[in-house]
């Protein structure tokens, strides 16, 4: 299995991230696209990174992962993005 990714121009990538893992002969690949190119942006996509990953480490489904990214986000951002 080859993985590759990469994002450019990186002096303006602020809000995308992207994560991916093998456990056994399953890939999981998530990519996060944050409004904004700003630190804020930054944070969101780190957020919802960390919180992904922490359910999928879990054995969370992808409906629990996505449930648990919009909490996080919810209760950091509090509606001001």
């Amino acid at each position: 299995m080859t993985i590759s990714a990469f994002m450019e121009p990186a002096y303006q990538v602020a809000g995308d991230a992207f994560e991916y893992a093998v456990a056994g002969d399953t890939l999981h690949l998530a990519v996060f696209d944050a409004m904004g190119h700003d630190a804020s942006a930054g944070l969101a996509a780190a957020l919802s990174m960390a919180t992904c990953r922490s359910h999928r480490r879990a054995g969370a489904t992808i409906p629990e992962a996505s449930a648990a990214i919009e909490n996080t986000l919810g209760a950091h951002q509090r509606g001001r993005r």
